[in-house]
């Protein structure tokens, strides 16, 4: 496909000619094009186009926004974007702000999935940069109150989900609820759901409920019981997640959330909430002095499962697949309650 991805009017959905913002179809497809629209930004600098060679702005330009700022995180390479809808009433948005995934050949993208997978990626330059951008919008959009945040959305693929999930935590630690779409969010942890022997997948499951539940109980108890707190605090957020069951890096979410609702079924309350919001490896880096935060783990989301899983990684990874006409999504929404 090559360069044929980034040419908007040749890879992208250009049947979607009015868009209907209370559809969830529309609002999923538009998303995912303005984060589209951050990669080609970075192929456009990469590539020294100018205005009349330049293929990002159709992807912003065909929905109506116009691009306001290009984010970067001290490099020259641009890791997100800000965009204003020309005309915006609700249910649409006045902003999206959104980030793309990783580009292999991009050092600091590299940099900062090293960040994630440590657990530091909420403490990243990125994330920084990210979270004034978000900040900056906020007021204008009128989403403060109530804490709905209802004028401005966060986007964002792969490694760029994860960046999003980092935004939309801090803010909902201050009351602000934003409109999240989350395609491909990296799930850090063992993929189980590879696992084809069902007997040894239930082994390995309980294995790793019973490890999480001690490790963090001692270290609850001995230590810091801050992700507990946390996670009660933002509880409100409900981004959505899209996910592809054949996609390795983020199909874990699969399983996570329906880990939980068996045990809410079986009435395992502080198992299931212990298992929502632990992460071993995380766990031990902070009782080893580190700071950390398991960004992937999420107290409520709504998670939306593709039905388009193929034998083709790359396919199962793209943002493409997430504005395609045909697709079929199966969604459901997840809810953490204390008691």
């Amino acid at each position: 496909m090559g360069r044929d991805r980034h040419v908007f009017h040749k890879s992208g959905p250009d049947h979607l000619t009015h868009v209907d913002w209370g559809d969830a179809v529309h609002r999923r497809s538009v998303a995912a094009c303005l984060v589209q629209a951050t990669y080609v930004l970075e192929h456009d600098r990469r590539n020294n186009c100018g205005q009349h060679n330049a293929l990002a702005p159709a992807w912003w330009q065909f929905f109506g926004f116009q691009l306001l700022e290009k984010l970067s995180d001290g490099g020259d390479s641009f890791f997100g974007a800000v965009f204003k809808l020309e005309r915006s009433s609700l249910p649409a948005p006045a902003y999206v702000v959104a980030f793309r995934g990783t580009i292999t050949t991009c050092f600091e993208d590299l940099k900062h999935n090293i960040h994630l997978f440590l657990h530091k990626l909420h403490n990243s330059c990125r994330t920084k940069v990210a979270v004034e951008a978000v900040r900056s919008r906020i007021a204008p959009a009128g989403s403060v109150s109530g804490g709905g945040g209802a004028g401005v959305w966060l986007a964002g693929h792969s490694l760029g989900s994860s960046v999003a999930m980092a935004v939309g935590k801090a803010l909902a630690t201050e009351g602000v609820f934003l409109e999240s779409f989350l395609f491909n969010p990296p799930y850090l942890s063992l993929p189980l759901h590879i696992i084809k022997n069902q007997n040894v997948k239930n082994m390995l499951e309980i294995t790793n409920i019973i490890g999480k539940s001690v490790i963090v109980f001692v270290a609850e108890t001995f230590g810091d019981s801050s992700v507990a707190a946390l996670f009660e605090i933002i509880s409100g957020w409900v981004p959505s997640l899209f996910v592809n069951p054949s996609d390795v890096i983020c199909a874990e979410y699969i399983e996570y959330f329906k880990v939980r609702e068996r045990m809410a079924e079986n009435e395992l309350g502080f198992v299931r909430r212990t298992f929502a919001r632990a992460s071993i490896s995380a766990t031990i880096l902070t009782i080893c002095g580190e700071e950390t935060a398991a960004l992937h783990l999420l107290p409520s989301a709504e998670l939306h499962v593709s039905s388009c899983a193929t034998s083709d990684r790359i396919a199962d990874h793209s943002i493409e697949q997430w504005w395609r006409s045909d697709l079929v999504v199966t969604s459901k929404r997840y809810h953490y309650h204390s008691e």
